[in-house]
């Protein structure tokens, strides 16, 4: 009678696990297609919008649903590492009826592990490939090449670049930037562009969009203020 109530518990437990799997791989599939076709990058939304906008979906950002996205992710690894040690009898009995070679399911069990560790873990380890200038810069690996000598020079020739930009297109600021890479991408220092929007300088590295959220400026302001740095 025991042994009837536990089996009947662990369906039960099996059954929940794979509800709670299949609706964190919904949701994970859901955020992405959120990020990728309504949420888009930067980049592209002008092209969609005909102007320099900001995408929120219930008050979060791109960036902040990437964390979301990144949250379920995990969720859904924990509760699949769950529906593996449930099932662990049954699938090393499929495995083997499938494959009777005990060598041969030793090397392809090695294969797996590694192919998890390659497509799971390895990216952690990687390191991106920096282009100098940042986003928007297409003269930054020039400029890098260049004496020090020329870097005034430089400067002036990026200004003018950004001042070109802002008349053809608009500034280009967006939620997932930091202060830091704005002052960066249009030669203004962090300090003004902090005390435009009323935020500390320490600050600098965080993102707009969580900015926003803590101290409740307008990005149009920070727009506006980087317009009026770019014209004088």
């Amino acid at each position: 009678m025991q042994t009837n109530e536990i089996r009947i518990s662990k369906v039960k437990l099996n059954f929940i696990i794979d509800i709670l799997m299949y609706l964190s791989m919904m949701i994970v599939v859901g955020i992405g297609f959120l990020m990728e076709y309504v949420l888009i990058p930067g980049s592209e939304r002008h092209e969609v919008y005909g102007r320099n906008v900001e995408l929120s979906f219930w008050n979060m950002d791109r960036h902040q649903w990437g964390n979301i996205h990144l949250i379920f992710g995990f969720v859904l690894i924990f509760l699949l590492l769950l529906h593996i040690i449930f099932h662990w009898k049954l699938i090393v009995a499929i495995y083997r009826r499938m494959i009777s070679g005990k060598s041969i399911r030793i090397v392809l069990g090695i294969i797996l592990l590694f192919l998890t560790l390659i497509l799971a873990v390895a990216p952690i380890f990687v390191k991106p490939e920096i282009q100098e200038g940042g986003k928007g810069d297409h003269n930054g690996g020039v400029r890098g090449n260049r004496s020090s000598e020329n870097h005034i020079e430089s400067k002036v020739i990026k200004n003018n670049e950004n001042v070109k930009q802002h008349e053809e297109y608009g500034v280009d600021i967006y939620g997932s930037m930091t202060l830091k890479e704005v002052s960066e991408k249009y030669n203004i220092p962090v300090n003004d562009l902090a005390n435009a929007i009323d935020v500390p300088v320490s600050m600098a590295d965080e993102r707009l969009g969580r900015l926003k959220r803590d101290y409740g400026f307008d990005m149009n302001d920070l727009r506006e203020y980087v317009e009026e740095m770019l014209i004088k």
